[in-house]
């Protein structure tokens, strides 16, 4: 893991267990505030610390994610095309999900 203080390993480790709220409290599917940043923090936790658990959590986020997106309820911002709001932030995800082996390694850019 990135982390060395023990304060913040415990705290990370409590932010993973959220789960999937039903209906989720989270309205936005980008990348910043929304559901398909939530599954790629997942993803990311599984890339350091592996579990069961979190791989469930992955798969349900995304699930979620990806239902609204079928929907036709993708709430984007209309005119943002950046990358912590706007469609170019969840194509950037799920490029990085489903080409695992070659990490993009953009998320460095917002510090993950």
């Amino acid at each position: 893991m990135y982390f060395k203080d023990q304060q913040l390993i415990s705290i990370y480790k409590k932010a993973i267990e959220i789960s999937l709220a039903s209906p989720p409290e989270i309205h936005d599917l980008g990348f910043c505030h929304g559901a398909f940043g939530v599954a790629y923090l997942y993803y990311k936790n599984i890339k350091l610390d592996f579990t069961e658990s979190t791989a469930e959590k992955l798969n349900e986020w995304l699930k979620y994610s990806l239902d609204k997106v079928k929907e036709n309820e993708l709430e984007v911002l209309e005119f943002d095309n950046g990358i912590l709001q706007g469609i170019e932030g969840i194509g950037l995800i799920l490029m990085s999900i489903i080409d695992d082996e070659n990490d993009l390694n953009w998320s460095k850019l917002v510090q993950i």
